[in-house]
């Protein structure tokens, strides 16, 4: 069941990223310059954002779930009204299950921000839309849950494993062959499923060169932060990361 709602939240992700306005700044930036902040953005849409409004050299602020989180609110006169919800079960629960059954009620990319799985775990709103999710998430997969306010800020630190990989190139199709212990031809396959994302983008590019900074994840292999690239005397690549957990 967790393996089907997992399969089922990377597709919608990949639909949703797909019909993504293609007006989406114009509207973010309407929404900033009249005052409103904008809705929750992932890391390209807020770095996108902050290039446009540092280049009108127009002076904002940015509202954030805790430090390290996915997703980020600009803001310049008025500051967000955000509601987050512990979500009260006995069952360990995982983001996918949670992302998937928000999808389910119809809510859109933006009016949430960022998820908390495991005991316990937290849900990021809009608070606009807290009353609707107050009465209608009542089930998580097959789990019947509750949910209870919380005060903000959370007391939560996102937690990384350090992992380093060496490789012969920092092309991504590498990158991946190496995590995933294939071929490059079997690698290939991530890339034409649509199951490599890179900076929050579907990855189709097999020879995209990996730099320091980028975020990555590969479907059922994790989500990665490039920390940095050393080329040893071999010309090897060693690659630092920072896996989510």
């Amino acid at each position: 069941m967790e393996r089907f709602l997992f399969f089922c939240y990377n597709r919608v992700v990949i639909m949703m990223k797909k019909k993504e306005n293609k007006y989406w700044k114009e509207q973010m930036l309407e929404r900033i310059l009249s005052g409103a902040p904008s809705l929750f953005l992932n890391h390209k849409q807020y770095r996108d954002l902050c290039r446009i409004l540092n280049k009108k050299r127009i002076v904002y602020f940015t509202w954030e779930c805790f430090k390290d989180s996915d997703y980020k609110i600009i803001y310049t006169k008025r500051k967000p009204s955000v509601t987050v919800f512990e979500i009260v079960t006995d069952e360990n629960l995982t983001h996918p299950m949670i992302m998937g059954s928000l999808y389910g009620l119809q809510l859109e990319e933006g009016y949430f921000g960022d998820i908390i799985a495991g005991k316990p775990s937290y849900i990021f709103l809009l608070s606009s839309m807290s009353s609707y999710i107050e009465k209608e998430l009542t089930m998580i997969g097959k789990y019947r849950v509750e949910l209870q306010k919380a005060s903000l800020p959370i007391q939560y630190e996102r937690s990384f494993k350090d992992k380093k990989i060496m490789v012969s190139s920092l092309r991504m199709d590498q990158v991946v062959s190496k995590i995933t212990s294939s071929s490059r031809n079997k690698a290939k396959d991530y890339f034409l499923n649509e199951e490599v994302m890179v900076n929050d983008e579907v990855c189709k590019n097999t020879s995209y060169i990996l730099k320091e900074e980028d975020t990555f994840s590969i479907r059922r292999h994790g989500k990665y932060k490039v920390v940095e690239t050393e080329k040893t005397r071999r010309d090897k690549y060693v690659i630092h990361l920072k896996q989510y957990q």
